[in-house]
């Protein structure tokens, strides 16, 4: 087996959209080679941006630097970022919360949130989960509260204002979270995200507020945990997260590197047509060099 390095430039002939992914297609004719195998892989590149921060209402989770949340962990592993679509084949990166051994009682703190006076407060997020469960008993599992600065000054539970299937957790536990409703067993379709809705209309309006994502479990199995992504909030007049534009800036020379194996040559001297497809992101006009 030997392998060949190409170089080439390649650059766009029009302004190409943020976070849009474009095909590059690549003919190549080779002599005394019969066929050329690309590895399985596809990768993703993304040019010219900047990551601004408090410009949006969504959290699309660029990473720990850009993080507004804040994760308290009490025993094990707790709250942390993770790859997205090594666990849950989701693009980019989700919070995972553990499902410990032992007792604990995990919490993910937004930050935050001032809500209008006359708009509907709705929480949105993408979501999996699997808890400890056994013979229909369901001993760890997952809740979301709010915390609001003006009336309670303490978290309440809004999990009622959710319309999605919750279980009880078991009384007969060391959870912190026993005996309440909550996300348990596993979600419908996990481990891949599914859209999560929480209404609560007028409850808290014109107040600061802050909610989080509480795990609690008990000693006994562990269970893959809980996934969280896109965490978006409807009827607030702050933008926390950060968010995506466009970058001013002259273009620069980036060096991509999918690789392609070339089989031995063979006798006959024939020559073979082979078009490579391969998937780049780009977010402006950028000359790029492909090393193949």
């Amino acid at each position: 087996m030997s392998k060949i390095e190409l170089s080439f430039p390649v650059s766009f002939s029009r302004e190409a959209n943020i976070n849009t992914t474009y095909d590059a297609v690549i003919s190549i004719s080779f002599l005394n080679f019969q066929s050329v195998v690309v590895q399985n892989r596809i990768t993703a590149y993304s040019f010219n941006y900047d990551i601004v921060a408090n410009i949006s209402t969504v959290d699309r989770m660029f990473g720990v630097k850009y993080s507004r949340w804040t994760p308290e962990v009490s025993s094990g592993i707790g709250w942390e970022l993770i790859n997205g679509a090594e666990a849950t084949g989701a693009v980019g990166l989700v919070w995972h919360g553990n499902n410990a051994v032992t007792v604990s009682d995990n919490r993910l703190n937004s930050p935050d949130l001032n809500v209008a006076s006359n708009s509907n407060f709705t929480i949105l997020f993408d979501h999996s989960y699997a808890f400890e469960d056994l013979e229909n008993e369901y001993y760890d599992g997952g809740v979301v509260e709010l915390y609001s600065y003006n009336n309670s000054q303490k978290w309440v539970d809004i999990m009622n204002y959710t319309s999605s299937r919750l279980v009880r957790l078991s009384k007969n536990s060391s959870n912190p979270l026993r005996d309440r409703l909550a996300f348990g067993s596993t979600s419908p379709g996990f481990p891949a995200l599914r859209r999560e809705r929480i209404a609560l209309g007028s409850l808290f309006a014109n107040q600061k507020v802050k909610i989080r994502f509480r795990i609690g479990t008990d000693v006994g199995l562990a269970a893959a945990g809980w996934y969280i992504s896109n965490v978006q909030f409807e009827g607030i007049t702050n933008t926390p997260f950060s968010g995506i534009v466009r970058q001013s800036c002259t273009p620069l020379i980036y060096t991509l590197a999918p690789t392609i194996d070339f089989p031995a040559p063979v006798v006959d001297s024939s020559s073979s047509l082979n078009e490579l497809f391969i998937s780049y992101l780009f977010c402006l006009i950028v000359p790029l060099v492909l090393i193949l």
